[in-house]
């Protein structure tokens, strides 16, 4: 079957119309790639058509320094691709493998010579079909929580020093606001602190305008849950929303607070709130770069449910890539795409 590939821009009907055929997150949402795109970036999609089977990926272009050439990487979050046709369905991986090879010919030429691309742990993929035209890495798990359950089903799947703890928040007056952005400027104020309490790197120190650009673009699908006592903000939480999913994006716990645990109660009550409005899942995400860390321990603590998360690394143009690499991180083999991708954005 004839098929139709293509790289599309943030406000073409190309990119309404496949997710209106798609389950899909918020992280696929035009909108959403345009908060993400940094100065000189190029919010896309990929859209590869055969009839009624579609497959959509969103990406976020940028310029290569120095170089008349460009590459590609998803926006932050769990985007990868999402299609309608079953990976395990028949001729499924034959269709996933076409739109690769698809994705290949679209991205070479536009002249994007490498692509780095997050999955979504919550939805299917054909690794094997990815696997074909590029390189999946497993980083490890993250973590879901199953919002069909009953409210007495989540609690008892719930750690119980984590059930211990939110009963003594709510003992002792914490309460949760949800969706009260007079709250804002104060999260954003906590959420920095947080980042300065855990030695942060710069990308994840995102300021003001960052938040102000979700609220506005991405306003029916972002909420903020805020934890308080006595009219003082603890901790908060972002979290979307979209398609039956709740994310939680970003959150902060004020330093005097880290004792009382409030960030516990904000998930247990962002969990309740999702279920009431009909989702179907909560996804916390993972730990530190996919590690079974402090912080995969502490969402670890909400479910027993833990999808793995993988990436898929592709280079367009082998030779292309490899002089860039050369010229820029000498000491690195270029074709290892299993290691930092792409190589030549490695700093120092």
């Amino acid at each position: 079957m004839t098929g139709s590939s293509l790289l599309v821009a943030h406000d073409a009907a190309e990119w309404s119309d496949a997710l209106a055929q798609l389950r899909h997150d918020v992280y696929h949402l035009p909108a959403y790639s345009v908060v993400d795109a940094g100065p000189g970036e190029r919010p896309v999609a990929f859209v590869h058509r055969e009839g009624d089977s579609v497959l959509l990926l969103p990406l976020v272009v940028r310029p290569i320094e120095d170089s008349p050439l460009l590459d590609a990487r998803s926006p932050y979050g769990y985007p990868g691709p999402v299609s309608n046709v079953a990976p395990d369905s028949p001729g499924g991986v034959d269709f996933w493998h076409r739109a690769g090879l698809g994705l290949v010919e679209a991205l070479r030429e536009a002249r994007i010579v490498a692509c780095f691309v997050r999955l979504n742990p919550l939805f299917d993929v054909s690794t094997e079909a990815l696997a074909r035209v590029g390189a999946v890495v497993e980083h490890g798990q993250t973590v879901a929580v199953d919002l069909t359950q009953t409210p007495e089903e989540l609690w008892s799947g719930t750690r119980s020093n984590h059930r211990r703890q939110i009963n003594r928040a709510r003992r002792e007056g914490v309460t949760t606001t949800v969706d009260d952005w007079s709250l804002l400027p104060e999260f954003v104020s906590i959420y920095h602190e947080t980042m300065d309490r855990v030695g942060a790197t710069d990308f994840y120190f995102f300021d003001d305008a960052y938040f102000a650009a979700l609220r506005a673009e991405v306003s029916d699908s972002v909420h903020l849950i805020v934890a308080e006592s006595e009219g003082v903000s603890l901790a908060g939480g972002l979290f979307f929303s979209c398609d039956g999913i709740t994310q939680y994006h970003l959150g902060a716990t004020r330093d005097d607070a880290l004792a009382r645990q409030p960030m516990k109660l904000v998930q247990a009550d962002a969990m309740a709130w999702a279920r009431g409005r009909g989702d179907h899942t909560f996804h916390l995400g993972g730990g530190l770069g996919g590690t079974d860390d402090p912080l995969f321990h502490f969402k670890a603590g909400f479910s027993s449910w833990h999808p793995p998360f993988g990436t898929w690394r592709v280079v367009t143009d082998p030779h292309a890539y490899a002089r860039i690499a050369a010229e820029r991180a000498p000491t690195v083999d270029a074709s290892d795409l299993v290691r930092f991708f792409p190589a030549y954005r490695e700093l120092p």
